[in-house]
């Protein structure tokens, strides 16, 4: 799933996971950098769910990332995010 998201000022989600990060809560044995809260009324709101595992972000992969590494990058883009999201439709 690709999803383009801009800025204002922020994206409006939270994320979890990531080689030595807090855990998944979603999977716990996956590695991977998890998108766990998104606001209401902000940029990425039509575009997240909780449990979207993010793949890449504006051609930089996610895969095998610690979680510092995900949010300082996900905070030095400037205005628009191009996201490649995995979604488990069992999650809804």
């Amino acid at each position: 799933l690709c999803v383009r998201i801009e800025k204002n000022p922020g994206l409006g989600f939270s994320i979890s996971g990531g080689i030595s990060g807090q855990g998944n809560p979603f999977k716990p044995s996956d590695m991977g950098i998890f998108v766990t809260r998104v606001q209401h009324d902000g940029p990425a709101a039509s575009a997240l769910q909780p449990g979207d595992k993010i793949l890449q972000a504006n051609g930089h992969s996610f895969l095998h990332m610690e979680h510092e590494t995900a949010v300082s990058l996900l905070k030095s883009f400037q205005r628009t995010v191009d996201l490649v999201v995995l979604r488990d439709s069992s999650m809804r």
